[in-house]
Formats: C-alpha cells, structure tokens, sequence
C-alpha cells in the first residue's frame, strides 16, 4: 500500500463498475396530462375498514393530498400519493353531494364519504378521514375544498362534442307526440343519470 492511503484513511480508489445490462429508460403515464393542479397539501389519509373485527380506522398513505381540474371537462378529481412509492391511496372525483365534517371535534382532521375510490383500480365506496400537520392548513384545505365544490355544476360524463352538437341543435317549435315517442326511443341513460 502507498503511503498516501496510510496517511488518509478517507481516500478510497477509483472504481468504476459496467453494469451487465443495459435498461431502456421507461415513460410512466400519470394519467394527469389533461388536468391542472389546483391545490396541494401535505397530510395523513386514513380509510374506515367496516369489514375488519372490531371495525376501525386504518392508515391509507402519507403524502399530498392534490385537486386536479380537469382542462376540458367540468372535473375535479381528489389524488393522493403516498410518499416515496407514490402508490395512489386516493383517486376520486369531487362531487357536490360530498360533505366534509370535521372529525372528532378536531380543528385539523375531517372525514367525508365517496361513492365511487379508485384507488384500487375498482371503484368503491370509501369513508375518508385526513389530518393535517396544523389548523391552517385544514382551514385552507376546506375553503379549497368547498369553493370547488360550489363552483361544480352537475357533471356530464359525456364528451365534449356531444355537448357542443347538443347546443347547436335547435329547439322544435311545434312538437306532436309522435316526434316525443320517438326522441324518448332514441334517449341513452349515461353516468349519474345524464341522458
């Protein structure tokens, strides 16, 4: 050995490795390209088991909760992505049937119900609790929370140019039974109820 290496334990060699495989890079689609962020928060998700004995709450994910509005469509969807693994532990859309309480008579938690997480890829119902780190940022979590929701209208799942074919079409005049029969025949149940 040198004298240098004895003098500095620190000093390590120059060693560099190949590696023996060689791996394309991989583009992972988040699906959030058609969507802007709105708001983001750092918090604790926890989802309510009804199925465990005892029922209970059980921790789904640490992370940020985000809204993701929609560019096209009047959509805002909830995303949370637990830390470091960033595995989806929330995936749903805001809807104005949702109401966040406060959770516990706490002044940084709240719980809310969704009828369709897809988080797990399967759309289930899910009761949700979050906490945050302090008061504030709950306080802005739920004004974000209730102006989106108050800006929604009722959500049409259909594409946007059926929407625009629907508002070029113009109204009849004079319309028989006949022709109501017949537009009743041609009418399609979509998603929530919409027609």
């Amino acid at each position: 050995m040198s004298d240098d290496h004895e003098n500095n334990p620190e000093a390590e060699a120059d060693i560099h490795f190949k590696p023996v495989v060689q791996l394309a890079p991989v583009v992972i689609n988040t699906l959030e390209d058609d969507e802007e962020e709105i708001f983001a928060i750092r918090a604790k998700l926890f989802r309510f088991d009804s199925v465990a004995d005892p029922a209970e709450w059980k921790e789904r994910g640490v992370g940020d909760i985000r809204m993701l509005k929609h560019k096209e469509l009047p959509r805002i969807r909830l995303v949370m992505r637990r830390d470091k693994v960033l595995k989806i532990c929330c995936n749903h859309f805001l809807t104005k049937a949702m109401k966040l309480k406060s959770h516990a008579s706490s002044d940084r938690a709240f719980v809310w119900t969704t009828l369709a997480d897809f988080a797990d890829e399967e759309p289930k119902q899910e009761l949700f609790a979050i906490r945050f780190r302090d008061s504030d940022g709950a306080r802005k979590f739920r004004e974000k929370f209730e102006e989106l929701q108050a800006s929604l209208t009722d959500i049409n799942f259909t594409k946007t140019e059926d929407k625009e074919e629907k508002e070029n079409q113009k109204p009849a005049e004079d319309t028989t039974t006949d022709d109501v029969s017949k537009k009743l025949d041609k009418l399609t149940v979509g998603a929530h109820g919409d027609s």
